[in-house]
């Protein structure tokens, strides 16, 4: 289902539409699939489709779409570029070529913080747990196995890096309670571990955002990624059979081999009401 050119959408509009928006490119390896969730879109400067990899309307730029070997698209292709098709690949809809439409930059979502972190650099150790409060800039953060992290309500947290190791995790307060909990990172994000709500909460795609303002974003969590990535000048990779359920926006895309992408809308509207651009 493509977008309604003719009501002349606002770039959040827009961008609410897309489970997979790359302003450079975006590229879903074998089997890697985002046509699930509320029918929405992929987009990219250049859209690669790897073999059985599937996805919704496609919107691409000058570099095109490639689709490979038994590569699906369940909608139609928007581009001003080539489309390459190769053998038993498939379209369900049309294929508009040389269609140019203005999408949006991420310009806006933008680092808010304090410029320099308030303390050191924080290392949470197996079977210790650290509390942490919203409005600070916590340095480099670092959660190693069995260790905790915990967030003690909403609200905006910042950070120059963060990484979370297999068996570490991150408490997120009940978004029911308190509104939208957004995590910035000023450099870089490796999530190994898993992010999980406060105890009787749930986690919401539109009410977990994170942040990422560095080059590199990687999700490679055993657990389902619940949340919303913005990552407007980085690439953010989603690793190997790893779901994310939310959306991401990001400078490059990279959803690796049996991962999937499953859309939902709302993560944008939340940014921007709690500002940051």
């Amino acid at each position: 289902m493509q977008l309604d050119h003719t009501t002349s959408p606002s770039d959040t509009d827009v961008l609410n539409r897309f489970a997979v928006y790359a302003t450079g490119t975006a590229n879903l390896h074998d089997r890697a699939n985002t046509r699930y969730g509320h029918d929405m879109l992929t987009s990219g400067s250049s859209v690669v489709l790897g073999n059985t990899a599937r996805a919704n309307t496609v919107y691409a730029g000058t570099g095109g779409v490639l689709l490979r070997e038994y590569a699906s698209i369940e909608g139609d292709i928007l581009t001003d570029g080539i489309v390459d098709q190769r053998i038993y690949s498939a379209i369900s809809e049309e294929v508009f070529r040389f269609e140019t439409m203005d999408m949006p930059n991420l310009s806006q979502f933008s680092w808010t913080g304090p410029s320099a972190p308030s303390g050191s650099d924080i290392v949470v150790d197996a079977g210790t747990t650290r509390f942490l409060a919203p409005g600070l800039n916590y340095a480099n953060i670092t959660i190693n196995g069995n260790g905790t992290l915990w967030l003690v309500t909403c609200g905006d947290y910042f950070m120059e890096s963060l990484m979370i190791n297999s068996g570490a995790k991150v408490v997120v307060y009940d978004a029911a309670a308190c509104g939208t909990t957004r995590i910035n990172i000023r450099n870089q994000l490796v999530h190994r571990g898993s992010i999980v709500p406060s105890p009787g909460g749930t986690l919401d795609a539109t009410t977990l955002l994170l942040g990422i303002f560095g080059s590199l974003g990687t999700i490679d969590t055993p657990s389902m990624f619940i949340g919303t990535v913005f990552a407007p000048s980085g690439h953010v990779t989603l690793a190997c059979n790893r779901t994310l359920v939310g959306a991401i926006y990001a400078e490059d895309i990279t959803v690796f081999q049996d991962a999937r992408v499953i859309g939902v809308a709302g993560g944008i509207d939340s940014w921007l009401a709690m500002g940051g651009h």
